[in-house]
């Protein structure tokens, strides 16, 4: 089964990567002489910044040492090929539950127990 929850959380710190990366891009491309290579550095900065972002704020229960490098190399290629746009084709396709779809049903509670 899919896990969703890593999912989400994964697309919403690839949208601030890709913001960070994207203005950077922006200020730095009339540095570059080549504009052929300019999808290149984008990827190596959205793939540096994700790992970076990954290693340092976000925190998981898992025990696997690579664990947040795998993760960041996702978040940083995710963020390259556009957060928003995926996160918007999954969730009109109904891939993606809400959280409070996800979350189990409160247990109804007996009455003179509160």
């Amino acid at each position: 089964m899919i896990n969703t929850i890593l999912l989400i959380q994964i697309l919403v710190i690839a949208l601030i990567v890709e913001v960070i990366a994207l203005q950077t891009i922006q200020m730095i491309k009339s540095y570059i002489p080549n504009t052929r290579a300019i999808p290149f550095i984008a990827l190596a900065l959205n793939l540096a910044l994700a790992i970076a972002f990954v290693w340092f704020f976000v925190t998981f229960d898992e025990s696997y040492p690579l664990y947040k490098l795998f993760v960041g190399l996702w978040v940083g290629f995710i963020s390259w090929i556009g957060a928003d746009a995926l996160y918007k084709t999954l969730n009109s396709k109904g891939l993606l539950k809400s959280q409070s779809e996800m979350l189990p049903p409160e247990v109804e509670k007996s009455e003179g127990t509160e």
